[in-house]
Parts: C-alpha cells; sequence; structure tokens
C-alpha cells in the first residue's frame, strides 16, 4: 500500500502535544487548531482504513501448484496490509484521547476563576496578599493553575510566584471545601488541599509539596512503600515482621543495626503459634456455650415464663410438677455450660499472656518506632522543606507567613487546640481551654506544621535501643536535599 507524502509526514508528528508553559491568551487558539489538525489526520486515517477494508483479499488455492509461489506472496502481503490496519487503528484511538484531552484543556482554559486573598497578622496589619487562579470544577476540586504572593520589602512593592519556586515538576494540585488540611498522593502525583485562606493553609500546601519533591529522590522513593500508619507490631504475624525488617533495611541503610535479629524472630514465631490452638478452643468453646444458652432461652426457660405470664395461681399450682420438670432442666443445661465458661476463662487469660508477652518484646526492642520510621523521616523533611520556602518567601518578597493571625476555632480544629506540644500537659491543656467561648484563636503557621508532626509523634529525632546494646543511640535519617527552588533568582 503507498501513502501519500503528506499522509505519511502527518503520522510522523509526535502525537504528545507539548505544553509550553504558555498560559496567554494565544493558547486557546493554540489548542483549537491542533483540534483541527488531529481530525484532518483522523479523517485520512479513516479513509485508508476503509481501502483496506474494501481491498479483496487473495483466495488461497492450492489445486494449481504454478500459482503457490504467487498465492505466497499475496498472502504476505496480505498480512502486511493487516498489520498496517492494526497500527492505523492503534494511532486513531490515539488521537481520539489526544483531542478528547485537548477538549478538557480547553474547557479548562476558559473557565478560569481568579481569586485574591489577603493574610493579616493578629494586630490586623497586612501579611500579604495571595493571588490564585484556578481552573473548572472537577470531581477532586478546582486546579491550581496560578499561585503567587504579593507583598512588600524595603519600602518596595513584591511579587513571587509561589508555583515557581516549589513546584518545579508541576505537580497537579486541587483545592476542595469538603478536607481539613491536606494530602499528597504518591502514586497519581497530585495534591488536594484545603481553601488557601488563612496563612497556615498555604503552610500544608507547602508541605504536601514537600512531598512532592521527595518523590524525585530516590532516597525518599524507597521511603513512600512503607509509608503509611503502621498497626501494633506486637499482632502482626512473624513473617510480616521479617519483611518490615528487610524493606527497612533496602530504604534506610544503617538502620540494621537497631533492628532486632533472627533470635528474636525465632521466639516471636514461637509465641504467635500459641495462638493458633488458643484462638480454635476459644471459638470453639463460644460456639458450644451460644448453642446450650439459645436451647435454654428457648426451652425451659421459655416454657418457664410462658406458665407464670398466661396461668392464674391456681392454674400454675395444678402443673407444679411441669413447671419443676422444666426447672431441672435448664439447671441441666446451666451445669453444662459452666464447665464451658470457666475453660473460655482461662483460654482468654492465656491469650491475654501470650499478648503481654509479644508486647514487652516489641516495647524492647522499640517496634512500633522502628516501623515507623519511614513515615516519621518523610513528614519531618516535608516539614523542613515548607520552612525553608517559607523562608525564602519571606527573604525574597518580604510576606511572613511565619506570623500569627486570628484563625476561627473550626478551621484549627479542636486536637490542635488541646494537644499542641509545649513545656508542660498542664501549660498544654491550659492553652487549649482557655477561653472557651472565643471564636477565634491566634495560630502561625509554625504552629500548625507542628502538631501536625506531632500527631506522627516525629517532631524530634527519636532514639532507639540498638540491639545488643544498652546505650541508647539515634535513628539514622536520610539526608534530603532540602527545600529546592526552579528558580534561580
Amino acid at each position: 500500500m503507498v501513502f501519500s507524502e503528506n499522509f505519511e509526514n502527518s503520522l510522523a508528528k509526535p502525537l504528545a502535544v507539548e505544553n509550553t508553559g504558555d498560559k496567554s491568551e494565544a493558547k486557546p487558539e493554540t489548542v483549537a487548531n491542533k483540534m483541527i489538525e488531529l481530525q484532518k489526520l483522523k479523517n485520512e486515517i479513516n479513509a485508508e482504513i476503509s481501502n483496506l477494508i474494501n481491498k479483496e483479499l487473495p483466495v488461497d488455492n492450492d489445486s494449481d501448484p504454478a500459482d503457490r509461489e504467487a498465492m505466497a506472496a499475496l498472502r504476505i502481503k496480505a498480512d502486511q496490509e493487516i498489520q498496517i490496519f492494526k497500527n492505523l487503528d492503534a494511532e486513531l484511538m490515539k488521537i481520539d484521547t489526544q483531542i478528547a484531552n485537548l477538549e478538557k484543556e480547553e474547557e479548562i482554559e476558559t473557565d478560569t476563576t481568579k481569586q485574591e486573598i489577603e493574610y493579616r497578622d493578629t494586630e490586623g496589619k497586612l501579611i500579604g496578599k495571595v493571588l490564585l487562579e484556578m481552573g473548572a470544577n472537577t470531581p477532586e476540586g478546582r486546579q491550581l493553575k496560578s499561585l503567587k504572593l504579593v507583598g512588600e520589602k524595603n519600602g518596595l512593592p513584591t511579587e513571587i510566584d509561589v508555583l515557581e519556586l516549589t513546584n518545579p515538576h508541576g505537580v497537579k494540585i486541587t483545592i476542595a471545601e469538603d478536607i481539613f488540611t491536606g494530602s499528597y498522593n504518591s502514586e497519581n502525583k497530585s495534591i488536594n488541599v484545603r481553601p488557601l485562606e488563612y496563612p497556615h493553609d498555604l503552610a500544608v500546601l507547602l508541605h504536601e509539596l514537600g512531598h512532592a519533591d521527595q518523590s524525585t529522590e530516590p532516597e525518599f522513593m524507597a521511603l513512600w512503600d512503607q509509608y503509611g500508619e503502621h498497626p501494633d507490631p506486637s499482632a502482626r504475624p512473624t513473617e510480616w515482621l521479617r519483611n518490615d525488617f528487610k524493606n527497612l533495611a533496602k530504604s534506610m541503610p544503617g538502620i540494621d543495626k537497631y533492628l532486632p535479629g533472627e533470635e528474636f524472630l525465632q521466639e516471636h514465631g514461637r509465641l504467635m503459634q500459641g495462638f493458633e490452638p488458643l484462638t480454635k478452643e476459644r471459638d470453639s468453646l463460644a460456639s458450644q456455650i451460644e448453642i446450650l444458652s439459645l436451647k435454654l432461652a428457648q426451652g425451659p426457660e421459655m416454657k418457664m415464663r410462658a406458665l407464670k405470664e398466661y396461668l392464674t395461681p391456681t392454674q400454675l399450682e395444678a402443673r407444679r410438677e411441669e413447671y419443676k420438670g422444666y426447672e431441672h432442666e435448664a439447671e441441666e443445661i446451666k451445669r453444662e455450660i459452666a464447665p464451658l465458661s470457666a475453660r473460655a476463662a482461662e483460654v482468654d487469660s492465656q491469650i491475654d499472656d501470650l499478648k503481654k508477652k509479644i508486647k514487652e518484646m516489641t516495647d524492647n526492642t522499640d517496634l512500633k518506632k522502628l516501623l515507623s520510621a519511614p513515615t516519621s523521616i518523610l513528614e519531618r523533611d516535608a516539614t523542613k522543606r515548607a520552612l525553608l520556602w517559607m523562608r525564602k518567601i519571606r527573604e525574597k518578597a518580604g510576606v511572613d507567613l511565619f506570623k500569627s493571625s486570628e484563625v476561627p476555632k473550626e478551621r484549627i480544629g479542636l486536637s490542635t487546640l488541646t494537644a499542641k506540644q509545649t513545656d508542660t500537659c498542664e501549660n498544654s491543656m491550659g492553652a487549649g481551654i482557655a477561653n472557651p467561648e472565643d471564636t477565634t484563636r491566634e495560630f502561625s503557621s509554625n504552629d500548625f506544621l507542628m502538631h501536625s508532626l506531632d500527631t506522627y509523634k516525629a517532631r524530634k529525632n527519636f532514639r532507639v535501643k540498638p540491639k545488643g546494646k544498652e546505650k541508647i543511640g539515634f535513628m539514622p535519617n536520610v539526608k534530603s536535599k532540602g527545600a529546592r527552588s526552579s528558580s534561580k533568582k
């Protein structure tokens, strides 16, 4: 099959639409022109596919030996044309996908909302202005397209592009009303935060951008597979712990000297094996007790209750022997239940003893801290990057996001109000419950970020006990490159 030169050239063009980063007014026209170009290419492909479909394929006829060689060549040609058909069909699907993406892009470009927010400190003085541009509504929220801070430094107006500073990789950011703080999805590389109404909201976004920045560094990418709140390690199967230790040693070089050894795992496994027969026996006892209790309730007890409720005293007296028979039957069932209940209590006690021994083992090796190390490190580092960016913003634009603001209590959360890390528990609770009728609270971005670390128990670099040693050492950390700027300003 011979294609026209223009058609072959059009197929040779890259299918991906390049994003030049130009957000000027000419972009919608560029999108429209590209869609016209793709539609023309789609029409040409459809025409070539029609030619292939309408073309008669050779009929295989081996009755004439003289035609076999020619038929073989024709079959090869037919196979080639079938492959061309498949390739064209695949190209067509790619173009359809691109057109759909361009339609979405055009829709977003034409549905841009601009917003200006003032950040003020507790004295009402202007900290800075936030200039936002957001795209169309999506199921996740409105996409953040532009974020700039306007301030003043040395008596001169300043402006800084926050996304240029913090998001060189173009991670998608959406803003939604129905979430409390923010989150970073390491799988699809996206961020979701609540509206940036207060400085601490912006600090949360910077923290999540810190996570996004981590995902470009191999040392941190290895930790993301182990991110999350770990369940009680005393209830974790031994083989799962063994696998946890392998993953930790792989992602955090140097941590192996803190991890329990094979002797620990063997003892842990022996204790865990003791659960199986005990839990089976407990389940069996519970089933037997349930059956007998049902037999008791629906048998003699129900009959005795019916006699007492529906018979007069004279009638009941006349059926006294019958009533006593039910009483005897009930006592017999209760005598069957008694040893089963006693044994169930013994089994529960043995299970509790096993749990206690395993918990002592895991507590003595700081196992929960070890398993939580990847999460703590990722959270500490993301906050570090956020704080460094906040300093750069203050240095470059004079916008001090560290200043305290008047923030509605519902925007902070009760746990933040009552669980801030201070010198003493009394001071912490006092700060949280003072003036409970107030609707606002003096609060800074730094306060919020530090409280977030408290929820992960990650504010400080925690200590653990190296195996086989009494001396307490520091958990090895992963060194990041810190908050990086995409701008050389």
